[in-house]
């Protein structure tokens, strides 16, 4: 099976950006 290594980084990259904004939320309400 070949992996699409672009795709996955996205996929990564989206998650990774969703979770920080995220924490960045949460330690802004203060």
């Amino acid at each position: 099976m070949i992996v699409d290594f672009t795709s996955v980084k996205e996929e990564l990259d989206s998650m990774i950006n969703l979770s920080l904004r995220e924490e960045l939320k949460n330690k802004l309400r203060f």
